[in-house]
């Protein structure tokens, strides 16, 4: 980055050192075309002056107007300044380098702006992560405990099922025996335990 400054630098700079006789010739040339375009200039009025003075009254009208149009022409003559190889180089150089330069900013910009916009999703998403984390957290310290299901079992009503099979008709179940209760008379009544 340092280098292409510097080498941008004495690049616009040097056409600036170049030698300046040349400027200074086609100065003495714009000074010598002027004098000598003064020097034609008062001939050429002298030559009309004496026309004015000397001649009949067409020559005088004719003369006076040659006198007011030549005070109103003022003829400019053009001398081409010289080349200066180097300047050249420098006005063809400087457009693309100055192009390189600023794109190279830019990029560096863009870069910039990137790295920076990155930094703050990740600093706003960290910044939500402690948020949300702190309120877990938070939320974790008054949760109950959980449930025990395991003594639901002793809530359970106590429901025992008898199934009765009587085979044959005394109630004898399986081969067993059966006791049949006497039968007694209690208050006028005849019947089993009464």
């Amino acid at each position: 980055m340092k280098r292409a400054a510097w080498i941008c630098l004495v690049a616009m700079l040097l056409p600036g050192c170049s030698t300046t006789q040349a400027y200074q010739q086609y100065a003495l040339a714009i000074q010598h075309a002027s004098e000598a375009r003064s020097a034609a200039q008062v001939e050429q009025s002298k030559a009309i002056m004496q026309l004015a003075l000397s001649g009949d009254a067409t020559t005088k009208t004719v003369a006076v107007m040659l006198l007011a149009m030549q005070a109103g022409a003022k003829e400019q003559v053009q001398i081409e300044p010289p080349k200066n190889e180097a300047l050249q180089w420098a006005q063809l150089l400087t457009g693309p380098l100055t192009a390189i330069g600023l794109g190279w900013y830019g990029y560096r910009v863009a870069t910039t702006q990137s790295n920076n916009a990155a930094n703050v999703a990740i600093a706003s998403y960290g910044s939500m992560e402690n948020i949300a984390g702190a309120g877990f957290a938070t939320i974790g310290q008054f949760r109950p405990t959980p449930f025990d299901w395991s003594g639901l079992s002793s809530l359970q009503p106590n429901i025992t099922n008898t199934t009765t099979t009587t085979i044959g008709g005394d109630g004898v179940v399986n081969g067993g025996t059966v006791t049949k209760p006497a039968t007694t008379t209690c208050n006028g009544t005849t019947g089993v335990n009464c």
